[in-house]
């Protein structure tokens, strides 16, 4: 595949390439793959993994994600080419960052509100103890849920704002939002402490984790 000018990649598109890159699929691929193989962009990213808490194993989760995001907006028109490729680029990376960030910093808020009262407010929860084990308890517990409360919890973990999930499912503002997802938890804490099986389980794992 023949490859693009680094130049062209990290200076201001022309409006003749924005429109090949939105139309041509073979043009989008070839700038895609130049961006994320070269290597300064690597290493902002990996530096945007450590900034927002990511391990270094979920680089390539990252930019797999940051890539098809890219793609789907190449393809669809919505780069205007106010940056260079480039940094547009890093931008939906850092926004993937800050979202895993804020999922992960979420995940765990929800669990110190299940033990709060045993855990007396430590609260110091190392990820990589609770990751794996203790979200697949969580997940299986939000199957039992439905309909908006759901949505909204969902949303919430996955890092949205309360602006964009009001948005997102027409609840009129912030403040409903919130009220959405005040039930949706309380809804969520109680099914957990009836479950004793799984209630145990996230209970071992925040305490090997505090």
């Amino acid at each position: 595949m023949k490859t693009l000018d680094v130049k062209k990649l990290q200076s201001l598109p022309t409006q003749e390439w924005m429109d090949e890159l939105r139309t041509n699929a073979e043009e989008r691929k070839r700038a895609i793959e130049q961006i994320y193989h070269q290597s300064e962009t690597l290493r902002i990213i990996k530096s945007m993994l450590r900034r927002y808490g990511c391990r270094p194993d979920e680089l390539m989760d990252v930019v797999q994600q940051a890539v098809l995001k890219l793609n789907e907006q190449l393809a669809m028109g919505k780069f205007k080419g106010e940056s260079s490729l480039t940094n547009y680029f890093i931008g939906i990376v850092k926004g993937i960052c800050r979202n895993w960030s804020r999922m992960k910093c979420r995940t765990v808020l929800l669990c110190e509100h299940y033990f709060m009262d045993s855990v007396c407010g430590s609260g110091n929860l190392s990820w990589e103890v609770l990751e794996e084990e203790c979200r697949n308890l969580l997940q299986k517990e939000l199957s039992r849920m439905k309909g908006r409360k759901l949505a909204v919890l969902q949303m919430w973990l996955e890092g949205y704002k309360m602006r964009e999930i009001a948005e997102c499912l027409d609840l009129g503002n912030e403040v409903n939002a919130r009220k959405w997802k005040y039930r949706a938890t309380q809804e969520l804490i109680t099914n957990i402490k009836e479950e004793q099986e799984t209630y145990q389980a996230l209970k071992k794992f925040w305490f090997q984790a505090v």
